[in-house]
């Protein structure tokens, strides 16, 4: 035969062959495939899935996005997310893993008994979870015990030791996920470099951060451990600020090695939205100085300041304090704020109380506004000994604390009388006054942007009497108010006639504040002229020793009412001070309140509301509206001064 045929022969034999097993090789190959997904050998089941019981092709990882930035009315951040990374463990991983392994140590023990019957038994640790929480302790340089009683908690008590006959049920009823140590540092970080521990793990974990501090706490709020806002604005605006996590999905095996990211594999998170608040935090930091140091040299149950840009009605800052004092009653309780400063409700919107001589000018002015009296009119009020209203059938005598006999209407609220104010509410139907109250806002919500609001307290139209609550309204009892209503109802005197309604978020110069038309601005300008005569001739002469802006205002000391069996305390009050400034070209609105001051430690007429509340008042005016870069009078008037002769 010829060589050259045969070997081209065997060629094609060989080659047939060849192509025959390949192609045999890749139709197996397909069958196994299909195989394997339509029916998977179990063995390989258990392989690929999960310590929990379901399939690991496919591994989900969290991306976490940042909260919403927030800020206050100057673009200084007040909290903020910054990048953290926390500790975790996995005790339902831990105790599979420690199955496995005793199941592989007992597999090589008896290999190893039929070679030596001596062969010793391998040390099977009973309690994986304990030893993996102080294998990290340890690393740590913390409390193995402290870390190990935290974990324990959630670990039901018949499945924190090892056994040999744990169902999958059971196992499911031990947690995923408990967290260690919410941020580690970079100390921390490099000392767990290098431990492998099945079920112990690192996690990216944006940390909240507040670089004031605890200032403004009740405004700003904080967020727990889920990241979710807990009181004041983090709470209150949650969907605004809560971020949205992306997600990175990967095909991995068993081991969780990466093989491959799908096309779809990749999620977007969404960070939150910024909000900028209306707070100042220098005139914040200005408010809780002054009020803290108010309260306690007066040894007071506790203080409120408020704040407000009388133009726009944004709150400029808002405080409010509680004080514990042995061997004098609290006034109040509000354990929350033991926990954290931001969890305590804020008392300025939640707690009412009466606002005694300070709600005078609100009826002063509608008086006026009626015709009811004119700033110049001369009243009939005592010169001692009390006033008798009356409304034919039954008396009702209206003390004073001082008795100036007949005096102007203007007069009346400069020394604060109680006797030309029931005069003139005498004068006044029921329905004129209810309206003025209505009208200023009281018994209504300010909604002003924190949780817990009141509506404060109002007597129905129903149980409105002449006698007592015509009377007892016109000067600031039988009606509870809220700071935020007394000062949103004040700033219709710095301005126009028109309140504003507050706001604890940025007003959009575009869009302007909303306010409300309450008297004209002749009678505003009339009333916040009283009120001068106030600080000059009246009640606040001791805030206008200090002030050096022109301010008007009013004081009031309301008795204490008693938290049980209704009534009033003797010698214990309110006292407070209402306040706006510069006179001619208002900025401001400043409103103080002094809970229970100690009458025993401050003495005889030291603890009202002119002698306590008043000079911490001028004293927030001063230090905002200088740093708000406002004249003082003092400039002002050495402006006016004419150059002296050049020589």
């Amino acid at each position: 035969m010829n060589p050259v045929v045969d070997r081209s022969r065997r060629i094609r034999i060989w080659s047939t062959v060849l192509l025959l097993g390949v192609s045999l090789a890749i139709v197996a190959t397909t069958a196994r495939v299909v195989q394997l997904k339509t029916d998977p050998d179990p063995r390989l089941v258990r392989a690929m899935e999960h310590p929990d019981g379901t399939p690991m092709q496919y591994l989900r990882r969290t991306e976490p996005m940042p909260r919403g930035v927030i800020y206050d009315r100057r673009g200084q951040v007040v909290a903020m997310d910054i990048p953290s990374q926390g500790l975790f463990i996995d005790p339902r991983m831990i105790l599979r893993e420690a199955l496995k392994d005793a199941e592989k140590a007992e597999k090589s023990f008896i290999r190893a008994r039929k070679k030596d019957p001596n062969a010793p038994r391998p040390e099977i640790s009973l309690d994986p979870i304990s030893d993996a929480v102080v294998a990290v302790a340890e690393r740590l340089g913390v409390s193995p015990a402290d870390m190990l009683r935290e974990v324990m908690k959630r670990v039901p008590a018949d499945l924190q030791t090892l056994r040999s006959n744990l169902t999958d049920e059971e196992l499911r009823r031990v947690p995923r996920y408990i967290s260690l140590k919410d941020e580690l540092t970079d100390a921390e970080l490099d000392s767990l470099h290098g431990v492998r521990i099945p079920g112990i793990g690192i996690e990216d974990r944006p940390k909240r951060v507040y670089p004031f501090g605890h200032t403004a706490a009740s405004l700003i709020g904080f967020v727990g451990e889920e990241h979710k806002g807990l009181g004041g604005i983090e709470l209150r605006q949650e969907k605004q600020l809560d971020s949205k996590a992306g997600s990175v999905v990967r095909l991995v095996d068993n081991r969780s090695q990466t093989i491959a990211i799908p096309n779809d594999g990749y999620i977007a998170g969404e960070a939150g939205e910024a909000f900028q608040l209306s707070i100042d935090m220098i005139i914040q930091e200005i408010v809780e100085r002054v009020l803290e140091e108010t309260v306690d040299f007066a040894n007071a149950g506790g203080g409120r300041a408020i704040v407000v840009d009388v133009e726009t009605g944004e709150i400029l800052a808002m405080y409010d304090v509680l004080k514990d004092r042995p061997g004098r009653s609290i006034i109040g309780t509000d354990k929350a704020r033991d926990i954290h400063p931001a969890l305590g409700r804020n008392r300025c919107v939640t707690d009412p109380y009466e606002p005694g001589s300070t709600f005078k000018p609100f009826v002063w002015a509608t008086a006026t506004q009626l015709g009811v009296f004119r700033p110049t009119d001369t009243l009939n009020t005592p010169s001692a000994g009390g006033y008798v209203v009356s409304d034919g059938k039954h008396s009702r005598l209206i003390r004073d604390v001082k008795y100036y006999g007949p005096s102007t209407w203007e007069r009346v609220l400069e020394k604060s009388m109680n006797a030309g104010m029931a005069i003139a509410a005498m004068k006044m139907t029921k329905k004129q006054l209810q309206d003025a109250v209505h009208n200023f806002g009281f018994g209504e919500l300010t909604r002003c942007g924190l949780p817990g609001e009141s509506r404060g307290i109002v007597t129905s139209p129903k149980n409105w009497t002449m006698l007592h609550t015509q009377c007892s309204v016109a000067i600031g009892q039988e009606i509870s108010v809220t700071a935020v209503q007394m000062v949103r109802a004040f700033t219709a005197f710095c301005r126009d006639g028109s309140l504003v309604e507050l706001s604890l978020e940025r007003v959009d110069p575009r869009v302007g504040p909303r306010t409300k038309d309450v008297i004209s601005e002749k009678t505003a300008i009339t009333t916040r002229e009283a009120m001068r005569g106030v600080m000059t001739e009246g009640t606040g002469h001791r805030a206008n020793k200090i002030a050096e802006y022109d301010m008007f205002g009013k004081s009031g000391t309301a008795q204490l009412v008693k938290p049980k069996g209704g009534g009033y305390y003797e010698d214990r009050y309110t006292s407070s001070f209402i306040a706006g400034a510069p006179l001619n070209d208002p900025k401001i609105a400043v409103l103080v309140v002094i809970d229970d001051p100690d009458k025993h430690k401050l003495g005889y007429n030291n603890y009202g509301g002119g002698a306590i509340a008043g000079p911490a008042a001028a004293t927030i005016v001063n230090e905002t509206l200088k740093y708000m870069g406002i004249p003082t009078q003092h400039e002002l008037d050495d402006e006016k001064k004419p150059l002296a002769a050049a020589n």
